[in-house]
């Protein structure tokens, strides 16, 4: 017999990790608006910090259950083309998953602060501006990309719910 949704803990994870993303560009592109000056800046810059760090393994977690478990088939749900196109929109979201935190890490690294992750020191910073400035356009054009995939996906899972009716949403719902 086919599996029509997804396991119980891939949908748990998708709605973790995908709530969590949306909380960290909203908080990434807030807390880049706040003025140096501000005495409470460094709070938020360590929140994201944390927050990405942890967010990191919930990813991990969701790829390593990915690869262990396969998604329940498009066949006969939607047509070819839209399977391509979500197959490579479900990469290009794996890829922005997996470089954020990873460009986050390293442009981190060429800042005199470093990384702390929930208060405890993970990783010494190296004053370096010229590397971290380049890193610091890496992470934001990964979060352009990476907001504009999201947009997307969720516009094709709102098409597929309330236009077509084709039970594609429904596989990915507790």
């Amino acid at each position: 017999m086919t599996r029509s949704k997804y396991t119980t803990v891939a949908i748990w994870l998708h709605w973790i990790v995908g709530i969590a993303i949306l909380g960290q560009l909203a908080l990434g592109l807030y807390m880049v608006g706040i003025p140096k000056e501000t005495p409470d800046r460094s709070w938020y810059f360590n929140l994201h910090k944390s927050i990405g760090v942890t967010l990191a393994i919930f990813i991990l977690l969701r790829i390593v259950w990915r690869l262990g478990h396969r998604p329940p088939s498009l066949q006969g749900l939607i047509p070819a083309w839209q399977i391509t196109a979500s197959t490579v929109g479900h990469w290009l979201l794996y890829l922005g998953m997996i470089a954020m935190p990873v460009t986050g890490l390293i442009m981190s690294s060429y800042s005199k602060y470093g990384v702390k992750v929930w208060g405890l020191k993970l990783i010494a910073g190296i004053d370096d501006k010229t590397a971290r400035e380049f890193w610091v356009g890496i992470h934001e054009t990964t979060a352009d990309i990476l907001m504009v995939v999201i947009a997307i996906h969720v516009l094709a899972a709102l098409k597929h719910l309330m236009i077509e009716k084709n039970g594609v949403f429904q596989r990915m719902v507790p």
